[in-house]
């Protein structure tokens, strides 16, 4: 990767993956080796399709993006029970979970099919113990699905965020262990520290597939 081609990376997602895009733009911006795209929309996610229909956005939008790396963060506003195939059915349900894998696999295959490689950001802790519930089973599917497809690489969010306990702390340890207010008043998103925490992951994990080694030190 040069100046004159850098490394393209799209983010997309929901309303977490906002502030992640731009802290991370943010980050790679100074060497002029890598460049990033934000594409989000708040509210979305995969099991609603009548709100964004994200596998005819990606279709719709990546051709004109041309990445080389995805970085998805989606499944906060997934938590939630669905039409299946087979009905009516919760989170965490058989049918539930068959056709959340169905529809996580897909939007990974169309991912690698426009890009050499997909990250794929699970949905962090959050505040109440039954909405994390719901997260740990959501990405317990992008685990699977994501083990399934050596172009896809999981960053696990849930841990990065959560406290020595397992649950959810809107401040977590920082640089010499000061902490960082990492999580807004709602238990769900991120502060613009929180999301700077996060690219901190992101970045050179991305950055490492290409060997990007002045941004990554940046």
């Amino acid at each position: 990767m040069t100046v004159a081609d850098p490394l393209r990376i799209w983010v997309i997602g929901d309303s977490l993956a906002g502030p992640l895009g731009f802290a991370l733009s943010s980050q790679v911006r100074g060497s002029g080796l890598a460049q990033v795209q934000v594409d989000h929309v708040g509210g979305s996610g995969l099991t609603s399709p009548g709100y964004l229909d994200w596998p005819r956005m990606i279709s719709d939008t990546m051709p004109g993006v041309t990445p080389d790396a995805v970085v998805i963060h989606i499944g906060a506003n997934d938590a939630r029970g669905m039409s299946t195939p087979d009905g009516w059915a919760d989170v965490g349900d058989d049918a539930w979970s068959a056709h959340y894998a169905t529809l996580v696999g897909g939007v990974m295959d169309q991912l690698l099919r426009g890009a050499d490689r997909v990250f794929w950001v699970g949905a962090p802790v959050m505040g109440g113990e039954f909405f994390s519930d719901r997260i740990r089973t959501i990405n317990s599917v992008f685990v699977s699905e994501a083990e399934m497809r050596p172009g896809v690489i999981y960053v696990d969010a849930y841990e990065v965020f959560a406290d020595e306990a397992g649950g959810y702390s809107r401040y977590v340890p920082g640089a010499e262990s000061t902490p960082i207010d990492a999580r807004a008043g709602d238990g769900i998103h991120y502060t613009s520290a929180g999301a700077a925490l996060l690219a901190d992951v992101v970045r050179p994990l991305v950055l490492f597939e290409w060997r990007v080694w002045p941004a990554a030190d940046d």
